[in-house]
């Protein structure tokens, strides 16, 4: 049987990416003018997420199959 369940750190790390970038898009925009700063800590972070996907991804290529 094959997992292909995505790492619970993975998830965890993705969860956390989305409620910060969301919390300061939300303030960001809420000033008048607003400010969009907030793509900067989007693109920072999105650069680490993708990194720890492709290190998920590159793990499970190594893995040997079990039977």
């Amino acid at each position: 049987m094959k997992n292909d369940s995505i790492p619970l750190g993975f998830l965890i790390h993705a969860g956390v990416y989305l409620a910060v970038v969301g919390l300061c898009a939300a303030l960001a925009l809420s000033h008048d003018p607003p400010r969009h700063w907030f793509v900067w800590v989007a693109a920072g972070w999105g650069i680490g997420l993708g990194a720890h996907a492709l290190a998920v991804r590159r793990c499970r290529a190594r893995r040997p199959a079990r039977s």
